[in-house]
Parts: C-alpha cells; sequence; structure tokens
C-alpha cells in the first residue's frame, strides 16, 4: 500500500490540495492514511475483505497466528533464494509530506559506474 508517497508526487497539485484538506479536517481517516509517521513496522490485510488496505491487522490479536505464520513463510522464503537483507535503509533525502530536501540529502551523488550491484558485481552505466 503506497502510505508513503515519493519526493514528486508529494510536490503535485492533487497532494497540496489533499494536505490542504487535511489541515481543514474535510478528509476521512483512509484518506488521511498516506500522512501517518512513523509508518507500522509490520503491515497485515485481509485483502479479500479488504482490498484496498486500509485496516491494518498487524496488531490484531485475533491475527497473531496468522502473522506467526507470514514472519515463518518470509524466512523460508529468505533462506531458500538467499535473499538477504543489505542492512538498514537509506536515510530520506526528501521530507515525505513536502517534498522539500532534507539536510542529509547527498550532493554530488556517487557515479552510476561506481554503483555496485551485490548479485552481479560492479555494473556500470546501469
Amino acid at each position: 500500500m503506497p502510505l508513503t508517497p515519493p519526493a514528486d508526487a508529494v510536490r503535485s497539485p492533487t497532494y497540496q490540495v489533499m494536505r490542504r484538506m487535511r489541515d481543514e479536517r474535510k478528509l476521512t481517516p483512509e484518506q488521511t492514511a498516506c500522512f501517518v509517521r512513523p509508518r507500522p513496522t509490520e503491515e497485515l490485510y485481509d485483502t479479500e475483505a479488504d482490498p484496498n488496505e486500509l485496516h491494518n491487522l498487524a496488531d490484531d490479536q485475533d491475527q497473531a497466528n496468522t502473522l506467526r505464520q507470514m514472519r515463518a513463510a518470509l524466512t523460508t522464503w529468505e533462506t531458500e533464494t538467499d535473499d538477504r537483507k543489505t542492512g538498514p535503509l537509506n536515510p530520506d533525502e526528501f521530507d515525505r509530506e513536502t517534498g522539500d530536501p532534507l539536510p542529509n540529502r547527498l550532493r554530488p551523488r556517487p557515479g552510476k559506474s561506481k554503483t555496485t550491484n551485490p548479485r552481479r558485481g560492479n555494473t556500470p552505466g546501469i
């Protein structure tokens, strides 16, 4: 579920209107979901009953067994496919609400020739 829009989206006229309407309390709770910070650590949805993934069930005790099964399935997948976590995510470079650059934004960025793909080694030009 796209709860956190990309930097270019937050600069859009539509998003600006949503921000104004949120501040005026004219949005439904579902419409304000993209403004929630921080995002939940885990998300679990009943995609048949809630196809728009608006109601996170991860904290619902009735779903604790399902969440444990999903965690186990993920661990199995990671092991079987050698799908490793790459470490901590890079910090945001843009404010998630305004789209403005944050002070920690790295400039200049390393050239693409310095980018390394761990599965293929050094991959200039990709």
